[in-house]
């Protein structure tokens, strides 16, 4: 393994960008083991990168907003991983992870929704709001809660006409644009049958892609066989 990934995409460093921190430095040792004097110059690159920056993000956004910059974020979910990896249940947009495109919200697994009490606990808190209608996501422990945007069952390389529009409005917004801006662009969207972004509420949840996707069936598949 640590030959082909090293033939391939592992002396790429923005592929070393993608890996999670908890898997950071297990990855380095499986891939550089041994090798570490030959590589290192790859592996400084990439540690600077990990350890000054991907974790650090919370830090790096709040100094930027200190400035005076607007951050804004637009992410998408509804969709399960590829069910050959670790966290393949995961929220995502069929591609990466919500939790990571999103800057930090927490969601519950795919097929399934926030636990009654957790809603509640947030609810007490005052957070209530930031629950999304599917009660799915949670948006308020993400790096800029105020100003990230969610479309729901929304592929990574789908992008609806409504993505540019809101894109626009954002940049065209003086100081720190928020989800309470744009009355036709709220925190949690989802997409029409004409392509068109609309707000999402409890009577237009979107069907569960889980249940109908093909990985559904090859994660199915991978348990029975090795069950």
């Amino acid at each position: 393994m640590p030959d082909l990934i090293l033939e391939t995409y592992g002396t790429m460093p923005g592929y070393w960008a993608m890996v999670d921190d908890e898997d950071y430095e297990d990855a380095k040792k499986l891939v550089f083991s041994g090798r570490e004097n030959e590589y290192a110059k790859l592996i400084e690159k990439i540690d600077d990168y990990h350890y000054n920056y991907q974790v650090k993000y919370r830090e790096i956004i709040d100094n930027l907003k200190k400035t005076g910059a607007g951050f804004s974020v637009i992410t998408k979910y509804g969709y399960q991983l590829a069910p050959i990896i670790e966290g393949c249940d995961d929220q995502s947009d069929d591609m990466i992870s919500l939790r990571y495109t999103s800057m930090g919200s927490y969601s519950s697994d795919v097929g399934k929704t926030l636990t009654d009490e957790y809603i509640s606990e947030r609810e007490n808190l005052g957070l209530g709001g930031y629950i999304s209608p599917d009660k799915i996501v949670d948006a308020s422990v993400g790096a800029s809660p105020d100003s990230t945007w969610y479309i729901a069952n929304c592929r990574h390389n789908l992008y609806p006409n409504g993505i540019f529009e809101l894109l626009a409005d954002i940049l065209n917004t003086d100081g720190q644009p928020t989800v309470k801006n744009f009355k036709k662009f709220p925190q949690f969207m989802t997409i029409d049958g004409n392509d068109n972004l609309i707000p999402l509420t409890s009577e237009n949840i979107p069907a569960d892609k889980f249940n109908t996707s093909t990985s559904k069936s090859l994660k199915n598949f991978f348990n029975t066989l090795f069950a």
